[in-house]
């Protein structure tokens, strides 16, 4: 059996999914690892697993995507004899991708015989949708750092980053909230590290946010190489995710301070506490101001603060297993060798607008290898035809006007 891989992102192809090491950072290496952790797995069983543009269309047995992409899924639809399975693995929150908005994907539903989701309300309610974890490096970290008296109250370790599709429960206006909070009245309690914060807004920022303005903050202190480093000289991080709202979306903020021997302030998954214990973290909903959680902070003695600690690696040592790359490659497999065929032909209708938004797509996946003249021709075209596969790419509005300005 031939097993393909959609990858999240196009530079992911030519089997670059399943790289991982020091190079690649965590947030790469856990997935790639993870793939390939899996990709051992097939082979001891007889399968071929790699990524998509490394197989024949007409030889894959089975398509797994990582998010969409409508490229691949036309031509999956359209160019093969018979339609692979595909499963669907949906990773992106929905403050995120505009494809994960449950209103945009409904009508894509029937296509995939599986749906692997994070989500746990969507995952407990229909019946071809299955709950995976994101995949964590679940290991203790060796952090050297300094003593309890000696560290700084709370880092913050973000780049400056707004909603993409504007979504009423994003957590990125909250993050700044609590910086601008630090920087007014607490500066030397507080540090902030990350990229775009005290420079000139980027241009996609300023057509779609009308942000014009650099940040000055007082607390911002560059770009870490590694975030150990900061994390090492702190007591505790914030760690927002990049929405609330929803229920079982835990992600690398939160392990990536378990792992370093920090306090993670969190706030994201309404339901975590199913997930990790309350004692390993501080739940930012519990105090709603930056000025409440400052006082709450402070509070803290070296005694509470190491309990903190303690309880975080017993949690790792023991009970975070779930949320191991092994778990997910297994989740995985599972899905892979599953034989129930549930997906729907779309009709000529969904196979329409699944083309325009490929083209859509292809604006933005593509657009440094098309030309000035032929991305305003294909984008003029869609936007007379197909206004709404460019409304579900927006950055492609960005883009044309760019490629009309620079040339």
């Amino acid at each position: 059996m031939k097993v393909a891989l959609v990858p999240q992102r196009p530079d992911l192809l030519e089997g670059q999914v399943f790289e991982f090491g020091p190079k690649y950072g965590e947030r790469k290496s856990v997935f790639g690892e993870s793939y390939s952790l899996l990709r051992q797995e097939l082979d001891t069983k007889g399968h071929e697993f790699d990524s998509i543009d490394n197989f024949s269309l007409d030889e894959v047995d089975v398509c797994l995507f990582e998010d969409m992409n409508y490229g691949y899924l036309y031509r999956l639809l359209t160019k093969t004899e018979e339609t692979p399975r595909l499963v669907y693995i949906r990773q992106a929150p929905s403050s995120i991708s505009q494809d994960n908005l449950i209103s945009n994907f409904t009508q894509f539903v029937p296509l995939f015989d599986s749906i692997l989701t994070w989500n746990d309300g969507l995952a407990e309610t229909y019946e071809r949708f299955s709950k995976h974890y994101i995949p964590q490096y679940i290991e203790q970290k060796e952090v050297e750092h300094l003593d309890f008296d000696k560290k700084k109250l709370l880092v913050n370790i973000s780049s400056r980053k707004y909603s993409p599709t504007k979504h009423p429960e994003e957590l990125y206006t909250a993050r700044e909230d609590v910086i601008e909070y630090y920087d007014d009245y607490h500066p030397t309690d507080f540090t902030l590290h990350g990229y775009h914060w005290n420079e000139r807004p980027r241009l996609v920022d300023t057509y779609y946010h009308q942000v014009v303005k650099p940040t000055d903050y007082s607390v911002y202190k560059g770009v870490v190489e590694n975030k150990t480093d900061a994390y090492g000289t702190h007591r505790f991080a914030l760690s927002f995710e990049n929405m609330t709202g929803i229920e079982g979306y835990i992600s690398e903020k939160m392990f990536d301070c378990l792992r370093s021997g920090i306090v993670p302030v969190y706030w994201g998954a309404n339901n975590v506490s199913e997930y990790v214990p309350d004692d390993v973290f501080i739940d930012y909903r519990e105090y709603g101001t930056p000025a409440s959680l400052h006082e709450r902070l402070r509070s803290v003695t070296e005694q509470e603060h190491e309990k903190y600690l303690e309880s975080a690696q017993e949690f790792l040592r023991k009970d975070a297993s779930q949320f191991s790359i092994e778990n997910y490659a297994q989740t995985l497999e599972n899905e892979i060798l599953a034989e129930e065929r549930r997906h729907r032909p779309p009709d000529r209708q969904l196979l329409d607008d699944i083309k325009a938004l490929s083209r859509a797509e292809r604006l933005i996946h593509q657009r440094d290898e098309i030309g000035r003249v032929q991305y305003t021709f294909e984008f003029l075209r869609l936007l007379r035809k197909h206004r709404e596969a460019l409304l579900r790419f927006p950055t492609t509005f960005y883009h044309a006007v760019n490629k009309v300005v620079s040339g």
